[in-house]
């Protein structure tokens, strides 16, 4: 057995905009180990700020944390087997600088290895099954951006027969 990785690109160019796709599968295929993303942002256009108003209280500090922002829900279904094998909020880690979810591997952050963007599972395949229904739907710059385009990468990880 032999794990290998399916790469899926999806060019999103809307805001909320919903996404359906099919991801085509060796015939060798025995398990769907895992599922990664990742994405890199386009054009944005990003809404006029506030007006900020002094006021006494204090500022923060140089630790300052943003909360995560939600990308997207991604919904993965194999035809011929019941129900839906992976279903997730897809998240934009905004900490990068505290290294908040990556996988550093020699010394050197790499952004396609994020560890909270991967996720192990098990789907073993008794069959061969051409292939794996995808659904994705947009959130990403609502409430933030006038615009945003960007790619998002779905990587599928399957083991694989010799033969």
């Amino acid at each position: 057995m032999t794990d290998q990785c399916i790469v899926t690109k999806l060019t999103i160019s809307r805001m909320g905009e919903r996404k359906n796709f099919q991801i085509t599968l060796p015939r060798n295929t025995k398990a769907i180990v895992g599922m990664e993303y990742g994405a890199f942002r386009g054009a944005y256009i990003f809404l006029p700020a506030p007006e900020l108003v002094a006021t006494d209280i204090p500022q923060p500090g140089p630790f300052q944390m943003a909360s995560n922002k939600i990308m997207g829900r991604l919904t993965m279904h194999v035809p011929g087997i019941e129900g839906i094998f992976y279903q997730e909020d897809l998240r934009e880690f905004r900490n990068i600088h505290w290294a908040e979810g990556i996988a550093i591997k020699t010394g050197i952050p790499n952004l396609w290895r994020h560890a909270g963007k991967k996720s192990q599972l098990e789907l073993r395949v008794d069959s061969p099954i051409p292939f794996i229904d995808g659904s994705y739907v947009d959130n990403w710059g609502i409430d933030e951006w006038d615009a945003l385009a960007y790619t998002l990468h779905l990587y599928t990880w399957i083991e694989t027969s010799k033969t």
